[in-house]
């Protein structure tokens, strides 16, 4: 299965939908302009059961200083057109412009 997406006149908000929407499904292999005019293609997913958890991050402290918490996590903007994926041959977040893909197809392993 491969889904074209050149020429295509999706916008952002859609093509992001429609590739997060597919990329939870498995891994697959996305092809893409990067910003150089290099062309890449990429094995990626964001399927929950392929991502490693991240650990928990643990904080011991003795004292009641609120100086010594740590500070809360800021909430992650959402941007339709940069999509964060799991790249599955460098084993760490990657990311490209959701309007870049060329095309998308099933990674067979």
């Amino acid at each position: 299965m491969v889904l074209n997406f050149s020429g295509t006149s999706n916008d952002s908000e859609t093509q992001y939908k429609m590739i997060a929407d597919l990329l939870r499904t498995g891994v697959f292999e996305v092809e893409f302009t990067k910003l150089d005019g290099e062309v890449r293609v990429m094995p990626c997913t964001l399927n929950e059961d392929l991502v490693p958890k991240a650990p928990e991050p643990v904080h011991i402290t003795n004292t009641d200083n609120p100086i010594d918490f740590p500070k809360p996590k800021k909430e992650k903007r959402h941007d339709p057109e940069t999509m964060s994926v799991w790249c599955t041959d460098k084993q760490s977040w990657r990311s490209f412009k959701t309007m870049r893909v060329i095309s998308i197809k099933a990674k067979n392993d």
